[in-house]
């Protein structure tokens, strides 16, 4: 669950004191509607409908509450006050990651004394015969836990500099600059399941996909994308839309075009004009 927080001051703040009811009522519809949906503010002209009227719209965008977008209606100042979606997804994987783990402490209780008594086999190597309960032995040459490096590789043998390293490299080709930190956690986390080499050379592959396609406002962070483990996605394509507009933009500055038509090349590599005029068919 997402929530969608409004100040106490809210009803008091000036420009809200100079709305109406059905601009308040949608202010406040909409912000919910954003926050359940993940939209990071974004209000989708597509769902205004079911919000409110492109009139009581207009009326936030006046008072400076809204301000109006390519495809609908963005909140002014979401981030400030709002839970990003990489925030939201983030902690959302964090809670089923303690639960998986709730879990598997659950499922590993055994019945070591043999009278019905369940113990943690992860707790066992802290007490032994002659142990006192709830103190810990020290480690190898008197050395307590508390004071124990760091251990500098993963459980799968990888280095945490080389994991490091090849985040920066997944990091400079990824188009959107946003959410880092989170971003390089989540990498290596997965870094210790997945080979980081690899890892970095699927964001790689999509982020240039990405900057060929999408507008960078509409690609995902870094981290948005690691959680839900979209290399497994079939990579992004540009619309028949954009294609035109890019082929039209070049054609501008190519020689004469001897389709009167304009070129159209089909999957083969051929013009669709040229070789309707070729076989003698109608173009």
């Amino acid at each position: 669950m997402a929530w969608f927080k409004v100040d106490d001051k809210f009803w008091s703040h000036p420009k809200v004191l100079l709305l109406s009811d059905s601009a308040v009522a949608l202010w406040v519809r909409a912000g919910t509607y954003c926050a359940q949906q993940l939209l990071d503010g974004t209000v989708p002209a597509r769902a205004l409908r079911l919000l409110g009227t492109e009139e009581v719209a207009d009326e936030l965008v006046d008072a400076g509450l809204w301000t109006r977008e390519a495809d609908g209606w963005k909140f002014h100042d979401w981030m400030d006050h709002q839970p990003s979606r990489a925030e939201v997804e983030e902690r959302r994987e964090r809670e089923r990651d303690k639960k998986r783990a709730q879990r598997a402490r659950g499922s590993s209780r055994v019945d070591r004394s043999g009278d019905g008594r369940f113990t943690s086999p992860d707790a066992s190597p802290d007490v032994s015969p002659g142990d006192t309960p709830g103190e810990s032995r020290s480690g190898p040459e008197g050395e307590s836990p508390a004071t124990r490096p760091v251990p500098s590789r993963t459980p799968n043998g990888v280095s945490i500099p080389r994991i490091r390293e090849e985040f920066e490299r997944a990091y400079a080709g990824w188009p959107k600059k946003t959410e880092r930190k989170k971003s390089e956690a989540k990498f290596v986390r997965l870094a210790q399941k997945h080979d980081p080499s690899w890892l970095a050379d699927q964001v790689i592959r999509f982020g240039q996909a990405y900057t060929q396609t999408t507008e960078t406002q509409f690609v995902p962070a870094l981290v948005v994308w690691l959680n839900g483990e979209r290399w497994t996605d079939e990579l992004p394509v540009a619309s028949r839309e954009v294609v035109d507009q890019q082929w039209t933009a070049a054609m501008r500055s190519a020689p004469g075009d001897p389709c009167a038509g304009g070129h159209r090349f089909l999957e083969d590599g051929t013009c669709m004009h040229c070789t309707e005029r070729q076989g003698g068919r109608a173009s």
